[in-house]
């Protein structure tokens, strides 16, 4: 959705129709491809989910709570979501270091969450891989 800059209604803009993007917003070569919602019938069942990314709760396969998606990367030109950036906690954050995931570790993604494999291992399980056995 894009509100074009003389106009009052929001409008449709398909990503394949954008040129460039820019400082000042997105470049494309015509007017004509912003279309109204009721002109795209084949796109209205995926219109009317209106699926936002921001704000989306993101867990592990295992059910560990990673976050909430705060930001989100996308291949300027696919248009296909490369990286999501989610919030911690606020004790998490004075803790470690921001996580970002990549789309290759998406493993579901639904009306609710995004679910993501999880690869990380406890501290105190990679301590106990690598620790040599007391002698």
């Amino acid at each position: 959705f894009v509100k074009p800059l003389r106009e009052r209604d929001e409008k449709i803009l398909v990503a394949n129709d954008i040129r460039e993007i820019g400082l000042g917003g997105l470049i494309i070569d015509d007017e004509d491809k912003l279309m109204e919602q009721e002109d795209l019938v084949r796109m209205q069942e995926l219109i009317e989910i209106d699926y936002e990314i921001i704000g989306k709760r993101v867990e592990t396969d295992r059910g560990r709570k990673v976050g909430k998606v705060q930001d989100y990367a996308v291949d300027d030109r696919s248009w296909d979501v490369q990286k999501l950036y989610p919030s911690r906690s606020i004790i998490k954050d004075f803790s470690t270091t921001g996580t970002i995931i990549d789309r290759k570790q998406i493993y579901e993604v639904t009306d609710r969450k995004i679910i993501v494999k999880d690869v990380d291992i406890k501290a105190d399980e990679k301590v106990l891989a690598t620790s040599q056995p007391v002698v």
